[in-house]
């Protein structure tokens, strides 16, 4: 997906243009885009962090990481698309 693909799903599937009945669908879907793009940022700081020797650092950087995971997986779950 690069930038003009971004742009075009930003520019082009407001809620407001979502079918009757999915809007719903279209926030989680957001909301997972959101939870992945956080989640590698995460990760790459526990990676610098480990490389740097900050143990606790990386320590809690990895707990919110756990945090992140968790919730894309709510979101991914029947429960939070249609909930």
């Amino acid at each position: 997906m690069g930038a003009r693909s971004s742009r075009r799903d930003q520019e082009g599937a407001t809620p407001s243009r979502v079918v009757a009945g999915r809007p719903r669908l279209f926030l989680t879907g957001a909301g997972a885009r959101t939870e992945h793009c956080e989640i590698a940022a995460y990760e790459g700081l526990v990676t610098m962090a480990e490389a740097m020797g900050e143990t606790e650092v990386a320590e809690l950087l990895t707990k919110d990481l756990e945090q992140e995971r968790a919730a894309l997986e709510k979101l991914q779950s029947p429960q939070g698309r249609l909930g």
